[in-house]
């Protein structure tokens, strides 16, 4: 099991403060981490919604204070007055940064409408930094989507796929494993906000995959299922359900603490997608049955009437599910089976749409 992601949430108004004591939070952590015996994959920090054109006022201090962090996320209110050439200039000049915005359907189609305009300026890479939360905002560590409240917290997410997956296969609870870890990575935590004099401390335990930890794995082995043929859903329905009942039992848990199909991070999926066995429509009547969102799908060209129609059935699936879930997109050039290229993350083949 891995930490990860470490999420700093820092509300702007003591983002000051809080860079007297940022230099230093790497090489405690990393040194409290080794005594737990446990890897600490990034440190993050994220900051409360603001509105967009205030965003330049502070951006530099933050871009400074995050210098020992691997990523920061601003989330910020959208409608139809979006500056959206703003946003093409953070993600142009902040490689570090993550945006994500917020709301309902109106906000939804301003979103839609800013990705067209992305996608004619920035690199495809510039999508995995920008996201939306239907809904949100977000209190979780995931990126982009994560969100400060009112207070200053920590959070943290675990990459722990190959731990479940030997549970299943030996026979053994997958609730006391996510317990087992969930308790490992509390302790880590009160250590951290004790030393730091921070009040509040949570953990999401969605699972989520990482490349060749995939969640396609953990979902045929629990269910005895071939991934995408019948009792997919019901495999996908029931480890969602032993999540919950652990995330539903304290307020120490928040965040999606959902199993997570985020399609260009995990290596099976991206498999299937390239083969044609999988559509980003089949991912996507997936995430009606407890999927935290519709994440990371590479799309092939589409036209603008497709979009838009894409577009509401995404709202539609996940508007339905009656808590707030993440949609982020890569609206590529290419068609079914093209390889694109998404900087940092690596490179993904383009799905089927359906």
């Amino acid at each position: 099991m891995k930490v990860r992601s470490l999420t700093f949430l820092v509300p702007i108004r003591f983002l000051r403060d809080f860079s007297q004591i940022a230099p230093f939070i790497r090489s405690f952590v990393d040194g409290i981490s080794k005594r737990y015996g446990l890897d600490i994959w990034s440190l993050r920090l994220a900051v409360d919604p603001q509105i967009p054109n205030e965003v330049n006022r502070f951006i530099d201090f933050l871009d400074e204070v995050s210098e020992d962090f691997n990523y920061y996320a601003i989330p910020i209110f959208c409608d139809n007055t979006l500056d959206f050439d703003l946003i093409v200039s953070l993600l142009s000049n902040y490689n570090k940064l993550f945006i994500s915005m917020f709301g309902g359907l109106s906000e939804f189609k301003v979103f839609r409408d800013l990705l067209i305009y992305v996608k004619d300026k920035l690199p495809l890479e510039s999508f995995v930094r920008l996201s939306f939360s239907i809904d949100g905002p977000i209190i979780t560590p995931y990126f982009p989507s994560a969100s400060a409240g009112k207070d200053v917290m920590i959070l943290a997410s675990m990459l722990y796929v190959n731990d479940l997956l030997n549970a299943v296969r030996n026979g053994q609870s997958i609730s006391k494993v996510i317990l087992k870890c969930s308790n490992s990575v509390r302790e880590f935590m009160a250590e951290i906000i004790g030393y730091l004099k921070i009040n509040s401390m949570g953990l999401d335990i969605s699972i989520s995959p990482w490349m060749e930890e995939s969640v396609v794995d953990l979902i045929e082995a629990f269910g005895g299922v071939k991934f995408g043929g019948i009792g997919t859903l019901s495999s996908i329905f029931r480890i969602n359900e032993l999540i919950k009942s652990i995330a539903s039992s304290e307020d120490f848990y928040v965040g999606y603490n959902e199993l997570m199909l985020p399609y260009a991070e995990d290596s099976k999926l991206m498999l299937l997608g390239g083969e044609g066995l999988i559509s980003a429509y089949d991912l996507l009547h997936l995430s009606s049955v407890c999927v935290a969102g519709f994440d990371m799908i590479v799309l092939p060209k589409m036209s603008r009437e497709l979009v838009n129609m894409l577009f509401m059935d995404i709202y539609s699936v996940l508007k339905s599910k009656g808590k707030p879930c993440g949609v982020r997109l890569i609206l590529s050039d290419g068609v079914y089976g093209d390889m694109v290229d998404l900087g940092f993350i690596g490179s993904a083949p383009v799905m089927r749409l359906n």
